[in-house]
């Protein structure tokens, strides 16, 4: 009877993952996962609390590249899991939306006794040069941040069943990937908007050539205005080659200098949204009620503004797990095809919009 209560305790133990560290912790998974992993980025003492919710929780971490005294134990680690991130290696630890994807790639891993190895190369650098880290001792290599011009390496195409791409399709490499369905996310800001009774609405994004799921978000943004016979100007269509606040800032000066004013805006990243709503709100103008102003991600800080943002909830989190679970997956094929895996997002209303003012 003892053995048997000691076998139930240890399979509850098994199924604690970072998101139940996260919830009872009260921080996000990122947090966890870069406390759990050595990672930069998270204080001693909050590093020290969340170790200590684990232990107690009886989640065995799995370690991390790099994490002291890994090398040593390599040869009874298990399986491992490579994740190569195209990023600018001075600012990963502010990238919220990729470190909930690591977070959610850990915490999938974790639940197979899987340790990733992460490989950080310079954002708009090839992804050819992390070939060393797809060796016999990996399952396969997850890659994020790719960008669409980027050129798939011949070795990836030579293995294709040990990889996966985020938020990149690659099935013409007979690659497979997982992705956020954000021109759905598009289309539902735009039906929003149109619901409300906007009809005169701008877009803030990135340059079309530099981001996937940004050409994706503004397909079916501009998609779902043509349902109600609408489209944006050009003179209300502005692009950057930047990304943070400051685009969203400029995009918003350069509405304010023209005549007319359009009633809504849909900017294709939170971080565009909030910086025009600082602009906007520092000239004066009142959101939602002189100006509607929607964004896309919802990064932590959407929530955080004055007034909070309306926004298409990206499941960041659940992209890293469904990666790396069919990463995992793949291995297991007798016949190797490729998947192409698309996750909702979710419109999600707070206080930056409302209905045109009369």
């Amino acid at each position: 009877m003892k053995g048997s209560k000691q076998q139930e305790e240890n399979a509850r133990r098994n199924k604690v993952t970072i998101r139940d560290i996260a919830r009872l912790a009260n921080v996000a998974p990122s947090t966890v996962s870069r406390a759990l992993s050595g990672q930069p980025g998270v204080s001693e003492a909050t590093r020290a609390r969340l170790l200590q919710v684990a232990k107690d929780m009886g989640y065995e971490v799995p370690p991390v590249e790099g994490q002291r005294g890994n090398r040593r134990r390599r040869g009874r680690l298990g399986k491992t899991i490579g994740l190569v991130w195209t990023n600018t290696p001075a600012t990963v630890i502010y990238q919220q939306w990729e470190a909930n994807v690591l977070a959610g790639i850990v915490s999938r891993a974790g639940e197979e006794n899987c340790r990733v190895v992460v490989d950080i190369i310079e954002r708009g650098g090839d992804v050819a040069k992390a070939a060393d880290i797809l060796d016999s001792t990996t399952e396969g290599i997850i890659v994020m941040g790719s960008r669409p011009d980027q050129p798939i390496p011949d070795w990836m195409r030579a293995q294709p069943s040990r990889i996966v791409f985020v938020q990149r399709n690659v099935v013409s490499a007979n690659i497979s990937s997982v992705l956020a369905n954000d021109r759905r996310g598009g289309f539902l800001a735009a039906e929003y908007l149109a619901k409300l009774g906007h009809r005169d609405i701008a877009l803030i994004s990135h340059s079309t050539d530099a981001s996937e799921p940004l050409v994706a978000r503004e397909q079916g943004f501009r998609e779902g205005l043509r349902q109600f016979g609408l489209d944006v100007p050009p003179e209300w269509t502005l692009y950057t080659h930047e990304w943070g606040f400051e685009p969203g800032r400029a995009a918003a000066d350069r509405l304010l200098r023209l005549d007319k004013l359009p009633t809504a805006i849909f900017a294709a990243t939170d971080r565009f949204a909030i910086g025009a709503l600082q602009r906007l709100t520092s000239a004066g103008l009142s959101v939602p009620d002189d100006i509607s102003i929607v964004g896309f991600d919802d990064i932590e800080l959407s929530s955080l503004v004055d007034p909070p943002l309306t926004t298409v909830r990206l499941p960041t989190f659940e992209i890293g797990r469904e990666a790396a679970g069919l990463l995992l997956h793949l291995q297991s094929e007798k016949e190797y095809r490729p998947r192409q895996v698309y996750l909702e997002v979710q419109l999600v209303v707070r206080d930056t919009s409302g209905p045109p003012a009369k």
